[in-house]
């Protein structure tokens, strides 16, 4: 086991640094999908191939760590060690480290275009701040005062400035490399872009505003196509997302009233259909297979014809899935009971097998293409197994088995490997690389 001499000599930079350009490292990665560590039992199994190399980073309680190819960013949020410190991936050895302001919240948002994007929070009151780090060397690239909200075309930040007297909230598309203002736009105040998958690949950008409205706006200018929704009457709390848009694909989706739901084509906005089930919400569709899948406490997993919006099939025992190409892999109500983790055709509903007992940590996005999930099971002698779950052939296959008290695990890409990451007790973290 390594563990990280935190000791080390490195460079501590300041924000007021002006920015300065050094070599660069190769596109990181934005985590996907975060969920929750569920504790099961396990009586069966086989332990990995070969043994997987560990490295221990030392953290306080409130710390977060992002993984970008050969760099680990660990985020302190907690005296005296406040601020950002890069760390080499291989051997934890520390680069260079940016200390947080007084009165000020640093968080990292992730690496795109070969730049580390940060925002800068006021703990109190004041506009915040984004802006873009080398990674190699930890220099302020360029700085924005608006605060990071989402994600434009072809990989650009959407960010937004605070109202004042003399002028609106406005929505700004960033080039990450460089900086440079493509275009900003005057919006409601409380519009929130929506997210649109893993990336926006549609040239339109979604505003999501409360009383069941959207905005759909050209990616390229931020100009104003069309607003969506019944006009402003009691608009709800900005905050609840039951009522906010979803988009999968090219369909826009759209509350229309309690429990109905009102599909638009993305592209021309032409009316596709308005269907009404119980538990229906815009924001709880996902492509799955062919279909589209719908997922809601209430009335648990459905499968959509997105054509029509009619539904297929109904499985209401399930509130929780995953779908895994052309698969998917759902979980019980009872969850954690036997043979809790299903796998099944997205096109009828049909059970196809079971994968047996595992929490489920998300998707393994290191490899492109790729088509399984990461579980983890607790076994009565404390051992600790994680296993790649493969819903295309029904198997899972044992990839680390270590011991000692962990959680809040998760799986991150780093370049071409997938790296877990987990918290021990003294909260340090935990990391392996996964064989592919």
């Amino acid at each position: 086991m390594a563990v990280i001499d935190l000791g080390e000599h490195y460079d501590e930079l300041s924000l007021d640094a002006e920015p300065r350009r050094g070599w660069r490292i190769t596109r990181g990665f934005r985590v996907g999908v975060v969920l929750a560590l569920l504790l099961v039992t396990v009586t069966a199994g086989a332990p990995p191939r070969q043994p997987v190399p560990e490295l221990v980073v030392p953290a306080g309680r409130e710390a977060s760590l992002t993984v970008a190819e050969d760099r680990l960013f660990l985020t302190e949020l907690s005296s005296p060690d406040r601020g950002i410190t890069a760390l080499r991936a291989g051997d934890g050895r520390r680069l260079w480290r940016l200390p947080a302001p007084a009165g000020v919240v640093l968080s990292v948002i992730g690496v795109v275009a070969q730049r580390l994007i940060v925002l800068a929070t006021p703990e109190v009151e004041g506009p915040s701040e984004t802006m873009a780090l080398d990674p190699a060397t930890g220099a302020v690239s360029w700085r924005h005062l608006a605060a990071f909200r989402g994600w434009g075309v072809e990989s650009d930040l959407l960010l937004r400035t605070e109202p004042s007297d003399q002028e609106p909230v406005t929505l700004v598309s960033v080039a990450a490399d460089s900086g440079r203002i493509r275009w900003s736009q005057p919006i409601p105040g409380g519009a929130e872009p929506v997210h649109q998958d893993d990336a926006v690949t549609s040239s339109r950008i979604v505003l999501g505003l409360s009383g069941r409205r959207a905005e759909v706006r050209e990616g390229s200018s931020g100009r104003l196509v069309q607003a969506i929704g019944p006009p402003v009457r009691q608009p709800q709390a900005p905050d609840d997302h039951s009522r906010f848009p979803g988009v999968v694909g090219d369909l826009l989706f759209v509350a229309g009233g309690p429990d109905e739901v009102v599909a638009y084509g993305l592209d021309r906005l032409d009316h596709r259909w308005t269907a009404r089930e119980s538990g229906l919400t815009p924001d709880g569709f996902f492509a799955c297979g062919s279909i589209l899948c719908h997922l809601s406490l209430q009335a648990g997993l459905r499968g959509i014809d997105p054509a029509t919006g009619q539904t297929r099939w109904v499985l209401p025992q399930l509130p929780v899935a995953w779908p895994v190409g052309d698969r998917l892999v759902a979980s019980e109500a009872g969850f954690p009971a036997a043979d809790s983790l299903m796998v099944l055709d997205p096109a009828t509903g049909r059970r196809l097998g079971g994968l047996g007992r595992w929490a489920v940590l998300g998707m393994l996005p290191g490899l492109p293409g790729s088509r399984s999930l990461l579980g983890v099971r607790y076994t009565t002698d404390g051992q600790v197994w994680f296993a790649r779950l493969d819903p295309a052939t029904v198997t899972a296959r044992i990839e680390l088995v270590t011991r000692g008290s962990i959680g809040g695990c998760e799986i991150r890409a780093g370049g071409d490997a997938e790296v877990l990451v987990c918290r021990r007790p003294d909260w340090a973290f935990r990391l392996w690389r996964l064989p592919g």
